[in-house]
């Protein structure tokens, strides 16, 4: 920071030498001309060096030196942070658009360059608000890299057997019809579910080829448990307070991914307001 300082009083005394012989009216209309002078040629040269602390700044919380200032080298590390986090909030995608580029407000900027090649494949960066549930207060955005195919391999490609499918799906209608929209884990725990047999038009978090049996047995409470913490940490649910204790309602990647399934069931019409 101390070139800045420096530049700066090199500026003001060569702008105060140029005006000292003028009257004083001159002097005032100099004064001002050699003010705005001075402030463009300092906020030209301190653009980069300020982009750079601000990136350094925010690397050194996020706990690594991410900066650049090669835009393609922005864009593939802005995708693949969120590659490997599923899902963010707009401020957490943004303060790591900041650590790369030194400015937040690029992040836009940069997910519509990566969108318009991301489309040809069928994927895109969105962002959406997610719905408040339990004792929220408001609303958060949140930003995710979705698969808008709608082909066999998109629909059928999942990690999940059709016992969790079903297990999946019937928590997302218990949640849906529940008061604040969320659900205690042991309303999850107890839920009846019994497995249905598998159809191309099976749907849930997708990931993996999903396995082939026709029926299963219905989940235990041991995989139950297991699978409600799964669907947590990828994003599916989300865990959140309701009357002071601790509940699961919908994620931000069951909002952002599957938006389409979810409007065509009978949602609570605050709900449906939010998401239309």
């Amino acid at each position: 920071m101390a070139p800045k300082r420096g530049l700066k009083r090199v500026l003001q005394s060569m702008l105060s030498k140029g005006a000292s012989t003028s009257s004083p009216q001159a002097k005032r209309k100099g004064k001002k001309e050699a003010s705005a002078e001075e402030h463009d040629a300092v906020a030209a040269v301190e653009t980069i060096p300020n982009r750079v602390e601000k990136a350094r700044v925010m690397g050194e919380r996020l706990g690594a030196d991410l900066y650049t200032g090669n835009g393609t080298l922005q864009r593939h590390a802005l995708l693949q942070g969120l590659l490997e986090r599923r899902f963010a909030t707009l401020e957490e995608a943004g303060n790591l658009c900041e650590a790369l580029t030194g400015d937040s407000d690029d992040f836009f900027s940069i997910v519509g360059s990566l969108n318009s090649v991301l489309l040809k494949t069928e994927l895109k960066i969105k962002s959406s608000q997610v719905p408040k549930s339990g004792d929220e207060k408001g609303a958060k955005s949140y930003v995710s890299l979705v698969n808008l195919a709608k082909d066999d391999c998109a629909t059928q490609a999942t990690r999940l057997n059709y016992a969790e499918i079903t297990f999946f799906k019937r928590a997302v209608e218990h949640i849906l019809g529940s008061e604040g929209t969320c659900a205690t884990s042991i309303d999850l725990m107890n839920l009846e579910c019994a497995p249905a047999s598998p159809s191309p038009a099976a749907a849930g978090p997708s990931t993996s080829d999903a396995a082939p049996a026709a029926q299963q047995a219905a989940l235990t409470k041991k995989e139950r448990e297991g699978l409600v913490k799964s669907l947590t940490r990828e994003g599916w649910l989300r865990s959140v307070r309701s009357e002071g204790k601790m509940a699961v309602t919908l994620g931000p990647r069951t909002f952002l991914e599957l938006k389409g399934p979810l409007m065509e069931m009978d949602l609570p019409q605050h709900l449906a307001d939010q998401l239309s």
